[in-house]
């Protein structure tokens, strides 16, 4: 059954109706739907697009508790359950065990009618406007313990939290004492090495001092010797030049020697040939001359 777009199933029984009914004004003031959501569809009481609808509206906690009232018998127990899933809400679960076992609201009947008010012989006061003014009396003084009790609680609350900072901030204190006189050992410690590491410092500013002046000295002695292989190198290189060039000179002179050489060989060769030529003709002469005689 669907009322308003709330799905209705059936009406509540009225002891849950009046349980309900008497924690209307802490729940709607220490709950909020929200918080709530979550649970209520985890425990199937209502749908997420149920309580959309109700939360559009202007009072949705006034709308939800209405709401329940019209979600069958077992709802008062559905959203006790839902409650339970919230561990910041405990009182408000307590609140409604106590009002349904009538732990808080014992003497407080449901209906007027249960009041049976004795008439006195002197004062005839009305029978209906004495209990009801009564239950107004001690439903307010119910509201007010019940906001006095949760100012209570919260306030334990507050003070337990501070308490438990307190004892941390403490032990936080004590650990950066511990902290700081480690720190300044430390740091006496880290004077002593840093006087140190200072006379090591000056130590070695001087042994570089020193190295840098025999390492100018070392490195002018390199810069004379290379200067000198230098100019041994330019003489040799010279040297080598001239020698090249007499080579040359030498090698052209010794073609020329060649050359007069074999004109001699030639001219001695002829020489030789004609002397040869010579002295055949002669000795064909005599032999002539010879038969001749």
């Amino acid at each position: 059954m669907r009322n308003g777009g709330i799905y209705v199933d059936s009406v509540m029984n009225d002891k849950d109706k009046e349980t309900l009914r008497r924690c209307r004004v802490p729940l709607s003031r220490d709950l909020k739907i929200c918080e709530i959501w979550d649970a209520l569809v985890q425990v199937g009481l209502f749908e997420p697009t149920e309580l959309e609808i109700l939360e559009r509206n202007d009072a949705p906690m006034t709308r939800l508790m209405d709401a329940i009232e019209k979600k069958g018998p077992h709802a008062l127990q559905q959203f006790k359950d839902a409650l339970k899933l919230l561990p910041c809400k405990p009182h408000l679960l307590e609140l409604l065990d106590s009002v349904k076992e009538n732990k808080f609201e014992k003497n407080l009947p449901v209906d007027s009618s249960e009041f049976k008010v004795k008439k006195e012989p002197m004062d005839e006061p009305d029978a209906e406007s004495l209990p009801i003014s009564d239950m107004a009396i001690i439903s307010n003084l119910m509201e007010t313990i019940t906001e006095l009790l949760n100012k209570l609680e919260k306030r334990d609350i507050e003070l337990e939290e501070e308490r438990a900072f307190k004892e941390n901030f403490q032990k936080v204190v004590e650990d950066l004492k511990i902290e700081v006189d480690v720190l300044m050992q430390n740091r006496s410690h880290l004077t002593n090495q840093n006087f140190r590491l200072t006379q090591c410092v000056n130590v070695l500013t001087d042994m570089q001092f020193f190295t840098q002046r025999n390492d100018s000295a070392i490195y002018r002695n390199f810069i004379e010797k290379i200067q000198y292989q230098t100019a041994q190198l330019n003489n040799f290189r010279n040297l080598h030049t001239q020698l090249f060039k007499d080579n040359v000179i030498l090698m052209s002179e010794n073609k020329n020697l060649m050359k007069e050489n074999s004109t001699l060989k030639n001219k001695a060769k002829n020489r030789k040939r004609v002397s040869e030529n010579s002295n055949e003709s002669c000795c064909s002469q005599c032999k002539r001359n010879y038969i001749l005689d």
